[in-house]
């Protein structure tokens, strides 16, 4: 192998963040995405389609006897019947919430219509360019959803049989059938500008070796895939900074469906500055829900702030908030059984139940001074069986020469002081390994060299060990033995353990993220510019392409 040394640039996104306070709890139809987030508005169970109520002031819409539609990426001009949808709205395979979901159209788009259902009072159209595999669209024909242009003469369209075995309300763990995807034991999924992908993994070689790749989704605007517990499903967001969704898809190719829209959510600032989003998504263990948090943004200028909220999202049902806003925190982390939750906040951590019950303030802590608008919050990591938690919590002047973060163990609600570490943690959380036995972190070094030190040390933060010193440092964690760290410096990744020299790759192109597969294997986002290769390595430094991608990248692996 040829191994050229470069020089790469890491960028690391710092969240802005500040505390929204009011509260608001209530329930939310993930049916359809709502109204522009000028207004609150809740969607109501029960009603045809679960659709969005209706504000007291219409969107604006494709005047009538007007319309277009795109086709690529051109607008098409429509000359006979259509239809300009008033809300984001399901597409189904047949006139009623009994069919299929087969895809959607956004607020404000145009779709010819070719037939109506007068029983259900549905409209047949044009299946849209995000359909592919049904020959029958149709929407919901309430003039609260969609307005028609030149419609009066439409024929009667030939209804689809009524699917025989409509989805339970309530699915069992056991109510899915297991979906194998061919060609490995593992999965690789990733967004990028061609939409989402998996990839299956072979881990029984040295070198993991890719499947054949699937495309999951055509749209350019998904971000944060992340594998469902059992394998069987990728989540994602979908959207930009006026509004987004949460969706999955089954990760075999089957289907998947949108559970929530970020207009659903209310905005509890008050102010119409802003636009709600949702931020931070994780599954439940059971890989039948996901937890969601939300954010404002700033229309008008720079600027983000968690509601400190958190929502859960069940595949089949409504979502609720769990927690409302002010309830919950910057950022939250649960536990891997699913019973409690970690909220981190700028001064404090709080442990709760998910019930909502034996809330607890189990650390404090002063405010940190990171000398820009970015509120530090501590990064929590669950370890051993999941009844314990490691944190570090950075000193109030981090960027003094004698900068130290404190580190701590939580259980039973409780935190106690388990040592310290000298440095700036700011960019660089610590990362414990899995029985939590182990550190390893990045201590920036304030001085203006920009010099980083990876360090190992026990979960003390004793017996430290400076391992490696360079530019541009970052630390991917342990692999699942605890053995090794994975880390990437200027111009290079390398593999090390205590005690042992690294082995170290030159690479003449940046690394974005890395994650461990298994003991021995991990994958990497190696490229520059547009041109990305998901790369799989292993402890000898060997490494094979597995995908590539373009555009920017986000990946998320799963081993059984």
């Amino acid at each position: 192998m040829i191994r050229t040394r470069y020089i790469f640039f890491i960028i690391i996104v710092l969240v802005v963040t500040s505390l929204a306070c009011n509260a608001f709890a209530g329930n939310v139809e993930p049916e359809f995405e709502l109204p522009p987030p000028t207004f609150v508005t809740t969607l109501t169970p029960g009603t045809a389609e679960g659709e969005a109520t209706v504000p007291s002031a219409a969107p604006t819409v494709t005047l009538p006897g007007t319309g277009t539609q795109v086709a690529g990426n051109t607008a098409v001009p429509i000359t006979g019947p259509f239809a300009t949808v008033l809300v984001d709205l399901n597409v189904r395979a047949g006139p009623g919430v009994q069919y299929d979901r087969v895809g959607f159209l956004l607020q404000g788009e145009s779709v010819p219509i070719v037939g109506r259902d007068p029983l259900s009072g549905w409209w047949k159209i044009q299946c849209p360019a995000n359909v592919t595999d049904s020959a029958d669209c149709w929407i919901s024909g309430g003039a609260q959803y969609a307005q028609t242009n030149h419609a009066d003469s439409v024929p009667v369209a030939p209804v689809p049989p009524t699917p025989t075995a409509p989805p339970t309300a309530t699915p069992t763990a056991t109510s899915e059938p297991a979906t194998q995807v061919s060609g490995g034991t593992g999965l690789l999924a990733y967004a990028d500008n061609t939409g989402l992908w998996v990839v299956p993994l072979d881990l029984g070689v040295n070198l993991p070796t890719a499947g054949t790749p699937r495309q999951l989704s055509p749209e350019a605007d998904i971000s944060q895939p992340i594998i469902s517990p059992d394998g069987r499903k990728v989540a994602f967001l979908r959207g930009n900074n006026d509004s987004n969704v949460l969706g999955y898809m089954n990760a075999d190719g089957s289907g998947g469906d949108f559970l929530v829209t970020s207009r659903s959510v209310p905005n509890a600032s008050g102010s119409s500055d802003v636009t709600v989003l949702i931020d931070q998504i994780a599954w439940l263990p059971d890989s039948q829900s996901l937890a969601f948090s939300s954010q404002v943004v700033n229309r008008v200028g720079p600027g983000a702030s968690p509601q400190s909220d958190l929502w859960i999202a069940p595949l089949n049902g409504s979502p609720q908030a769990r927690f409302a806003a002010g309830q919950g925190g910057h950022r939250f982390n649960i536990s891997p059984d699913g019973a409690r939750v970690l909220f981190s906040l700028p001064e404090s951590l709080v442990q709760v139940n998910m019930d909502g019950s034996n809330r607890q303030t189990v650390l404090t802590f002063a405010f940190v001074n990171t000398a820009s608008e970015y509120a530090y919050v501590p990064v929590t990591q669950w370890v051993g069986s999941g009844n314990v938690a490691m944190t570090a919590v950075s000193g109030q002047d981090p960027w003094q020469a004698n900068a130290s973060a404190s580190l701590y163990r939580i259980a039973n609600a409780n935190a106690l002081v388990q040592g310290s570490l000298p440095g700036n943690i700011l960019f660089n959380p610590v990362q414990w390994s899995s029985d939590g036995s182990k550190l390893v972190y990045v201590r920036f070094v304030p001085d203006g060299s920009n010099q980083q030190i990876l360090i190992l040390a026990d979960s003390s933060g004793s017996s430290a060990q400076p391992y490696r010193t360079s530019q541009n440092m970052r630390s991917f964690g342990w692999n699942p033995a605890n053995s090794h760290v994975l880390y990437v410096g200027d111009g290079f990744f390398g593999v090390g353990q205590a005690g042992v020299n690294p082995v170290e790759v030159l690479i003449p192109v940046g690394l974005s993220d890395a994650q461990w597969l298994n003991n021995t294997a991990y994958v990497m986002s190696l490229g520059t510019g547009n041109v990305w290769n998901l790369t799989s390595g292993n402890l000898t430094g060997d490494t094979a392409i597995v995908a590539t991608a373009t555009g920017s990248v986000q990946f998320d692996t799963w081993t059984p």
